[in-house]
């Protein structure tokens, strides 16, 4: 089954409220491949660096774009 781009952000915003942290970054990789200028996928993912303590690969990963 393929999700629309809004069924998939809302999807892994679903993971994250839960909890899921893992499976929710899966989705954003999946649209990183999809897409991979998108800027919602983008900020989500580097918020995802920042919560892991990541913060100099955020900001890479922003300096991407």
């Amino acid at each position: 089954m393929q999700l629309t781009l809004q069924d998939a952000f809302a999807l892994a915003a679903r993971h994250e409220s839960a909890g899921r942290r893992a499976d929710a970054r899966a989705i954003y990789e999946q649209i990183l491949a999809a897409l991979p200028d998108h800027p919602g996928r983008c900020s989500k993912v580097a918020l995802r660096e920042i919560g892991e303590g990541r913060t100099d690969t955020a900001c890479e990963r922003l300096g991407e774009r």
